[in-house]
């Protein structure tokens, strides 16, 4: 299983809370961590979601991703690609794209959501709880320090460095860790 990770790099606010004093603004910064999960779970995850959407229409080519523009693929394969997979999204031309599985479930759709606790998996809107093996979806686990995000097609594990989409760059990271330090500061949004 492909595992994405959006994990928290730095977790401190600074500046002042104006109006209140020190104490009343470090008491809702510590409020604000309390709720850190539900911040990660509703912006993060939604960056997430779009700058992954931007990865591949743009072949891995952007300021959030590392790794470089994805290598093309050797001419029989894409040859292969275009004739077997003509009539799904992406026309049998797109890198990483074949039946859209792999995509749709980096975008979260039909996704299953997890607490850190065992056994505490439900599906999400569009995702329907299954005992069987998957062959599209994902699986999203939110805690208080971390995003995990799972695909669950299995043949994600075969794509490699040369067109990852696990890869973030270092200004991903900083947009986010500003994003959270701004929500603990109080400037930014649930």
């Amino acid at each position: 299983m492909a595992d994405t990770v959006v994990k928290l790099k730095t977790l401190h606010g600074g500046g002042s809370g104006g109006g209140g004093g020190i104490t009343q603004w470090l008491e809702a910064c510590s409020s604000r961590v309390n709720l850190i999960d539900g911040y990660l779970n509703r912006v993060v995850k939604q960056d997430y979601i779009n700058t992954q959407s931007t990865r591949f229409e743009n072949e891995n080519v952007g300021d959030d991703f590392g790794g470089g523009k994805w290598a093309r693929l050797d001419k029989d394969y894409a040859t292969y690609k275009a004739q077997k997979f003509a009539g799904y999204p992406g026309g049998g031309t797109k890198l990483n794209v074949r039946a859209s599985n792999l995509l749709q479930s980096l975008l979260l759709k039909d996704t299953y959501y997890a607490s850190p606790e065992p056994k505490k998996i439900r599906a999400g809107r569009k995702g329907k709880a299954s005992t069987g093996a998957a062959i599209a979806g994902s699986l999203a686990v939110v805690d208080a320090a971390s995003i995990h995000i799972y695909t669950l097609v299995p043949y994600a594990e075969f794509v490699d460095e040369k067109r990852t989409f696990t890869d973030w760059s270092q200004h991903f990271w900083d947009r986010t860790n500003r994003g959270i330090m701004d929500y603990l500061a109080g400037k930014g949004k649930i």
